[in-house]
């Protein structure tokens, strides 16, 4: 428990590193400098999280990326003897939104506009401990810390993860295309396609007369069904 907890907190610590990377840390920083940002941007982007489980419902919504971006701003200046506050505003910001609220939104879905609507909004991607993303997150981050030549290393990095992100999207456009193909006599009430660990689709179809479940393997066309309960 306590392992995948660290495995799924890893992507967002890794995003907002790399921002905070490329954003923050100049080449002639020192060693403690550095790690002082990555600390504190690590903070940031899981201040979310913080916040719900402190009761806070709304950690999740739009509108509080700003408000989190410009409390952690200020007191980031103040213990950075930082003045450039609106930049460090933005850059929090950002790693907030894409360092989490992104990535929830593609794993296991986030209620962005809470408490106006209450629904969880996803596109569902990745799983939430996907091994192969991480490692393409630390290796990014590697080369940020270490080399000079940032925009060339996060251009690659971000080449990879969009080509990554990219070939899910067409896997999983294509197994809801074929199962709506499949089941297109039988009125489909609801479809759903969602990551597991060993690089397979599972589904979810629900008609008016039946609950279909299975998977695919994310690199193939076929579909296995596993289950059919009749109505």
């Amino acid at each position: 428990m306590g392992v995948n907890l660290v495995l799924a907190t890893l992507p967002h610590i890794l995003v907002g590193s790399i921002i905070a990377i490329f954003t923050l840390v100049k080449d002639n920083d020192f060693f403690k400098k550095k790690l002082f940002i990555l600390l504190f941007s690590s903070l940031v982007v899981i201040s979310p999280d913080i916040l719900k489980i402190m009761g806070i419902l709304s950690s999740h919504s739009l509108w509080l990326v700003p408000i989190l971006g410009l409390i952690f701003s200020f007191i980031y200046v103040q213990l950075n003897n930082d003045n450039k506050l609106s930049k460090v505003w933005l850059v929090f910001s950002l790693i907030i939104l894409f360092g989490h609220l992104l990535l929830d939104f593609i794993d296991n879905g986030v209620e962005l506009f809470y408490p106006f609507i209450k629904d969880d909004f996803d596109y569902t991607l990745i799983n939430k401990i996907d091994l192969l993303f991480i490692v393409i997150l630390i290796t990014s981050f590697t080369l940020l810390f270490f080399y000079k030549k940032k925009t060339i290393i996060v251009i690659t990095s971000l080449s990879i993860i969009g080509l990554y992100l990219g070939a899910l999207i067409f896997s999983k456009m294509h197994l809801e295309y074929t199962l709506k193909k499949e089941f297109k006599d039988q009125d489909i009430v609801l479809l759903i396609t969602y990551p597991d660990h060993h690089f397979n689709w599972e589904f979810q179809v629900r008609t008016k007369r039946s609950i279909v479940t299975g998977k695919s393997p994310m690199n193939k066309t076929n579909i296995k069904i596993e289950t059919r309960t009749e109505f």
